[in-house]
Parts: structure tokens; C-alpha cells; sequence
């Protein structure tokens, strides 16, 4: 037989339970279920039965007038209801019928309880109103495990239609774009809209692009210009007197003087000579002078024009401290616990072994709070339901719109809907 640890049996607990499941029932059911699992060779319907008995043995002790014994075998009995789920699990033993079996010995062993504890506290008291505490709780609680079922096949029902209206909405996006593909010329190329848009013109008619014609890149077409010294000749000069123009050159009646005639060879400046094509001959040269150095100047200070304005100011960085809010949320959510306050398990739980254990004064209370607690949770689960299901477009109250409903995407290649 396998050997099974206590995080293996953590492994099996409910990804969300109960706030009175997780705190004040899984620490002592775990390390049951693990004796059970590692030492005993007991069936979960088995552990069930035996829930169902000890439920009927609190009923008797509450109807006796045994409020302690009552409240501690009937905390007994709901332990062992947890464990069984969990042996379950843990081997892989559990049966659609034991399934049954959990959720049928549950009402009755409830409903026992709250006749045996309305007759106790009648017969010792003679108080009706305990005759009516008892069947409050029995109709609460039948509400309760009966709205629940009724609820998750409604959820499942509105999740079905969304999705079919999501998928007959991209069914009728496709077929509109099957259909203007079709109906466009081969080779026409049309915009595609929505389905529900117009068509705001008729497409033009199709036109065949003109023939190709290659461009002409023959030498005669593209003839290049005369790069030669002869072409780029400068005005008035001589190539056989020198430097230029008939007889000697005069810089200074050239240039409006200032400059001496250069030595042979040197700019005026006393630079060397540069060509002017690399082509031309040797002596074809004229005087250049060199580039003239710009001093180097700061960059000025950086000055804002005179409508400069500065920009607004950061706004303040949110407080990294989380409210209490958000602090009770993460706490719920790692210790595996239901945002509710008071659901069926905590209503038993009030009702059968804190109210008991607190003595007969307080069973009316107690039992009165835990079930206006329990009633505005189901009101606002019943709401939350109602919100769910409206159809869109329906008004919620006299002259007030409905929400919109958020929008699908339709485009043809989106298919997870």
C-alpha cells in the first residue's frame, strides 16, 4: 500500500473553501485523512454513513436537551464529511454515486438537527418560538442547496448562448466577405468593411496596366559630356605663355592689387599651386589660395524663448502601501478562503455548534443574525445572476438604458470565441 504524506493530502484540498472549512476544520480533517489513508483501508461512502450517523446522534442530543454534546458531535460528523472528499481524491476512489450519497446525507443529517434542537428547546421551554426557529432553519438551508444547483445550470446556460451569439456573429462576418469576394472582377482589389456598413460607392472598372516599355540605355541616348582640358579651358588663358593671357601675368592688375607677383611655382599666399584637372597638361595651373581657417567659437548658453513654459509637474507616485482592502483580499486568497462572510457551511456552523455551545439564550439571536447574513448573500448572488441574464438592449428601470454589452471582435481570423 502506498505511503501517502501530509502534503499529498494538502494536495486535495478545495482551491477555495470556507473561511470556517479553512481555519477551524481542514488542520484536524488533514491529519485524519492521513491516518485513514496510511493506516485503515476505509472507503470514502464508508466515512460518509458514518457522517450521516453521527449528524442523526447530534439530532438526538439536541432534542434531549444536550446543547454541548449536540454542538460537538455534530462538528464531529461535518469533520468527517470533509475527510471523506478527501480520501476520495487522494486515492481516486470517489463514485458518482458517493457523490449522491455526500450531498443526500448532508440535508438530512441537517434537517434532523434542526428538528431535534426546535423539539429540545420546545418540550424544555414551551416557547413556539423555538417550533419556528426550527423550520427557518430547515427552509433556509433547502433554499439554499437547492438555488445553488439551480444557479450553476443557469450560469452554464448564459455562458452556452454568448458563445453561440459569438459564433454565429463571426459565421455572418465570413459569409459577407465570402460573398464580395466573389462578386469583385478577378484582379480587383476592394477595401473590406464590416458587415453591417453600406457600400458608400460601385468599385471602379478594372484597368489593365499600359504595356512595358524598357527604357532606352544605348550610348546615344545617354551621351556623356566632354570632360577634356580642352572644353574646360579658362577664359584668356594661354598654355604657351605661361599663366595665362598674352604675355607675363599680373596678379596685382588682376586682383586690385595689394599681392606681389608669386615666385614660379607658389600661390601669392606662398601656397603650392593646385591643379585644376588632373587631366589637363602640366602647365595648364592656376593660382589658388588655400581654405582660410574659421576660429572656433563656444556655443552659446542654452537661453528658453520668451514663451517658454517649464513642464507641469509629475503627478504624485501612488502609495506603495496597499489599503486594507486589497490587504484582506490577499490574505483570502492565500489562505484559499471565499470572499463571503456567511454561507451554508458557516450558517451550520453558527447555528449548530457556536449558538449551542454559547447556551439556550442565544440560539434565537444567533440564529436570527446568520440568517439575515445568509439571505443578503444569496439576494446579491441572485442579482448578480439577474445582471448576468438580461437580454441586451433591455431597459433597466423606467426610461434608463441598459449597459452595452462589451464588444466581440469579429474579425475572420479570431476563433476563440
Amino acid at each position: 500500500m502506498r505511503s501517502y504524506s501530509l502534503n499529498d493530502v494538502h494536495a486535495t484540498r478545495k482551491r477555495r473553501d470556507s473561511w470556517w472549512t479553512v481555519f477551524m476544520v481542514d488542520p484536524v480533517a488533514c491529519r485524519v485523512a492521513l491516518f485513514v489513508a496510511n493506516r485503515t483501508e476505509i472507503t470514502p461512502n464508508a466515512l460518509t454513513r458514518l457522517s450521516l450517523v453521527l449528524g442523526i446522534g447530534a439530532a438526538a442530543c439536541f432534542a434531549f436537551g444536550h446543547l454541548v454534546a449536540g454542538a460537538l458531535t455534530f462538528y464531529v460528523s461535518f469533520l468527517v464529511d470533509c475527510v471523506d472528499g478527501k480520501i476520495a481524491r487522494l486515492k481516486g476512489t470517489g463514485t458518482p454515486f458517493g457523490l449522491w450519497l455526500d450531498f443526500v446525507g448532508d440535508r438530512i443529517r441537517e434537517v434532523c438537527c434542526a428538528a431535534g434542537l426546535a423539539y429540545g428547546q420546545y418540550t424544555a421551554t414551551g416557547r413556539v418560538a423555538f417550533i419556528l426557529l426550527g423550520a427557518g432553519i430547515a427552509v433556509l438551508d433547502l433554499f439554499r442547496y437547492v438555488n445553488g444547483p439551480q444557479m450553476k445550470k443557469v450560469r452554464q446556460a448564459v455562458k452556452a448562448r454568448r458563445k453561440a451569439a459569438r459564433r454565429q456573429e463571426l459565421d455572418d462576418v465570413r459569409d459577407a466577405m465570402a460573398v464580395e469576394s466573389l462578386a469583385r472582377a478577378p484582379g480587383q482589389v476592394v477595401a473590406w468593411a464590416s458587415a453591417g456598413d453600406p457600400p458608400d460607392e460601385p468599385p471602379p472598372p478594372y484597368q489593365p496596366p499600359p504595356p512595358y516599355d524598357p527604357p532606352d540605355y544605348s550610348a546615344a541616348v545617354y551621351e556623356l559630356p566632354d570632360y577634356s582640358a580642352a572644353a574646360y579651358e579658362l577664359p584668356g588663358y594661354d598654355a604657351t605663355a605661361g599663366r595665362g593671357g598674352p604675355g607675363p601675368y599680373d596678379w596685382a592688375a588682376d586682383t586690385g592689387g595689394g599681392h606681389p607677383d608669386p615666385e614660379p611655382g607658389l600661390a601669392p599666399d606662398g601656397g603650392p599651386v593646385v591643379p585644376r584637372q588632373a587631366g589637363a597638361p602640366l602647365d595648364a595651373m592656376i593660382a589658388t589660395r588655400p581654405f582660410a581657417r574659421v576660429p572656433r567659437h563656444d556655443p552659446p548658453e542654452f537661453a528658453p524663448p520668451a514663451r517658454y513654459r517649464p513642464p507641469p509637474p509629475r503627478p504624485p507616485e501612488p502609495d506603495p502601501r496597499p489599503g486594507a482592502r486589497r490587504l484582506v483580499q490577499e490574505y483570502l486568497a492565500r489562505h484559499r478562503v471565499r470572499s463571503h462572510l456567511m454561507s451554508g457551511i458557516e450558517f451550520h456552523a453558527a447555528v449548530f455548534v457556536v449558538a449551542p455551545l454559547l447556551g439556550p439564550a442565544a440560539l434565537i439571536p444567533v440564529t436570527i443574525g446568520a440568517g439575515a447574513l445568509l439571505v443578503a448573500n444569496e439576494t446579491y448572488l441572485v442579482y448578480r445572476m439577474w445582471q448576468a441574464t438580461r437580454a441586451p438592449g433591455a431597459p433597466d428601470r423606467a426610461g434608463e438604458p441598459a449597459r452595452e454589452e462589451p464588444q466581440v471582435r469579429t474579425d475572420p481570423f479570431y476563433t476563440e470565441v
